[in-house]
């Protein structure tokens, strides 16, 4: 039985790379962003390419993942035309989850940290106030 992994941020969380930091996952790959539709694809899967490549959450497209981005847009062009099959429609609910396209998925999509945590921020205002370091 396959057992699950936990989640960096919680092994991070727990000081699990604080004795071996080189266990430390990558959490980002450095990948390009997707860019336009493929050649092969014909004006109007293009036209739905982009439209649906814009309105992805930020930082979710990469290059790898053009293929199962060109399949999500052969399907939703079917759904639009109404030609979809039911077993397409539950291949094209399952690349919207992997899209980050619903609104649970969305939640577990990694979105851009700010530089700084709320934590620090609070702690920047205290010693600007000259409020003392908790012991």
């Amino acid at each position: 039985m396959a057992r699950n992994r936990t989640p960096s941020a919680v092994l991070e969380a727990r000081g699990a790379f604080i004795r071996h930091p080189e266990r430390k996952r990558s959490l980002k790959a450095d990948l390009a962003a997707m860019g336009g539709p493929p050649e092969r694809l014909d004006e109007e899967h293009k036209a739905l390419w982009n439209e649906v490549r814009d309105s992805l959450p930020p930082g979710v497209a990469k290059s790898p993942h053009a293929f199962a981005f060109e399949r999500m847009v052969r399907l939703i062009l079917k759904d639009r035309k109404g030609t979809i099959s039911n077993p397409e429609g539950g291949q094209l609910i399952v690349l919207f989850s992997r899209f980050g396209m619903t609104p649970t998925d969305l939640e577990k999509i990694e979105q851009e940290q700010p530089e700084s945590s709320s934590l620090s921020q609070f702690m920047a205002r205290a010693k600007a106030h000259g409020i003392p370091k908790p012991c």
